[in-house]
């Protein structure tokens, strides 16, 4: 038996609000501040219609985790000092 699949969310350290609970406040503030991350985690993860739930879950979190990794790393440009992308996790 597998274990549940957590669902991840990109995030900014930034946004005081939650995309699993307060989806229309955290869009609004991610839209306000020209971070978008809803846009970049879809150019990212490799979805189709055609996948599973499970599956369509595993890929949005493999994104999450590649977002945050690559710009640990590497400063994004459309950050500003200080702000960082992070995980979202549902409650």
């Amino acid at each position: 038996m597998s274990a549940e699949i957590k669902p991840m969310l990109l995030t900014t350290s930034d946004n005081p609000f939650n995309p699993f609970t307060q989806p229309i406040d955290w869009q609004s503030f991610d839209n306000e501040h020209g971070y978008h991350c809803t846009e970049y985690l879809a150019r990212v993860a490799f979805t189709s219609p055609y996948l599973t739930d499970e599956e369509y879950t595993k890929a949005v979190n493999e994104a999450v985790l590649s977002i945050v990794e690559f710009n640990s790393r590497f400063k994004d440009p459309i950050l500003p000092e200080g702000v960082s992308y992070e995980i979202a996790f549902e409650n």
